[in-house]
């Protein structure tokens, strides 16, 4: 097996997770994901000399997924809560409801976000990638990075806001 597929073997959660977040959607993001990886496999130059293949990864799907938007007008959906079980042992059966609703809420708060600025959001805060990262995937400068995670949190915090959810 080489590097390559290796380390997207590895990385296949990762880039699940980035893919529903991006499409708001388990069905669309597995799709996105399956395309990005039959493009990844099937490109013809040889990429084993990338020095970072994780960021070359995301970069793929995140191409792929601005590819898409441009090619037809994709609808917003809410984000689907990806953890489907708790443990009643440890929490309390109305804060587990509760708390699911809230995620969703958020979820759909985000996807309100521009798709430039979720994407960076999406990159920084789920997926835990340095600004160098960010700015290798999305091939905008750091600078714009910072602005749009800067951008994106204020938008967030606004939207929390209006909706009521910081008053529970």
């Amino acid at each position: 097996m080489s590097l390559v597929k290796k380390k997207l073997l590895e990385m296949v959660p990762q880039l699940r997770r980035y893919s529903y977040g991006l499409t708001g959607s388990i069905d669309k993001g597995d799709d996105l994901l399956q395309d990005s990886i039959i493009k990844i496999l099937s490109m013809n130059k040889d990429i084993n000399h990338i020095d970072n293949l994780n960021a070359y990864f995301y970069k793929i799907i995140s191409n792929d997924w601005k590819d898409k938007l441009k090619k037809r007008k994709v609808e917003t959906y809410n984000i689907e809560d990806f953890s489907n079980t708790f443990s009643t042992n440890d929490i309390d059966l109305n804060e587990a409801i509760d708390s699911k609703r809230k995620h969703k809420k958020i979820h759909k708060l985000i996807n309100e976000l521009s798709e430039n600025l979720k994407s960076t959001f999406l990159l920084a805060t789920i997926e835990e990638r340095s600004y160098k990262e960010i700015s290798e995937i999305l091939d905008i400068p750091i600078g714009t990075v910072m602005s749009r995670i800067n951008e994106s949190r204020k938008k967030l915090k606004a939207l929390i806001s209006k909706d009521g959810l910081n008053e529970n």
